[in-house]
């Protein structure tokens, strides 16, 4: 006997919902990319670049727990904008900004990866009567 055993014929797949439209499937852009804050509007690095929490530095949301891919990821795409490397043929300045903004992302990193620092600092102990 050839074909299913189990009933007559091809069974019917379910449709699902309809499709989305393509403005219902779009993810919502950040505001800034990660690592704008550094960068005038000319593309130099800044001197003085906008101060911004250790989450948001590395697009994550603020929390005692943190995602490891997404900080990963965060790091990443940090490295590759600002990673001193890319400014070797630019001014001292730049190259010393540049070296000034990557430490500040691996400090950001080491910070969100170690818990006890993640949390900030601890109330402090209550007062004894």
């Amino acid at each position: 006997m050839h074909g299913s055993s189990f009933g007559a014929g091809p069974r019917k797949r379910d449709p699902g919902p309809p499709p989305k439209s393509p403005r219902d499937t779009q993810v919502p852009r950040r505001a800034l990319a990660l690592g704008d804050h550094f960068f005038s509007k000319d593309g130099a690095l800044r001197r003085d670049p906008t101060q911004v929490s250790h989450f948001e530095l590395l697009g994550l949301p603020k929390g005692l727990d943190v995602d490891d891919d997404a900080l990963d990821e965060g790091l990443r795409v940090l490295q590759r904008r600002l990673h001193p490397d890319r400014f070797a043929t630019s001014t001292q300045e730049q190259r010393d900004l540049a070296d000034a903004a990557s430490a500040r992302v691996n400090g950001a990193t080491a910070v969100l990866r170690d818990d006890l620092r993640r949390g900030g600092d601890p109330p402090p102990p209550p007062a004894r009567a």
